[in-house]
């Protein structure tokens, strides 16, 4: 079964704001999602590197700081609501 484009970006739109990826940005621009899990590592010299666990490498333009602020910021989401639905 075909998806349409517009449904493709709306499932991509549900990941973003369920906080199940985090957003980051190509160097041509584009923005895209990652599942924050799967990173290994992040390089910065001078371009932002990210190594995956299955060791591909994707160059972003953000920068360590940022990628590593949208990371913590993500694992506070899943916590918190986990803690809410104890409650």
């Amino acid at each position: 079964k075909r998806t349409s484009k517009n449904s493709y970006f709306s499932s991509y739109e549900a990941l973003w704001q369920n906080k199940t990826m985090i957003e980051l940005t190509t160097l041509s621009g584009k923005i895209f999602f990652l599942n924050p899990d799967l990173i290994r590592s992040i390089e910065q010299a001078p371009d932002t590197i990210i190594c995956m666990t299955d060791g591909s490498r994707f160059p972003v333009k953000n920068t360590a700081a940022n990628i590593q602020e949208k990371i913590i910021q993500f694992k506070r989401s899943i916590y918190s609501s986990a803690s809410e639905r104890e409650l």
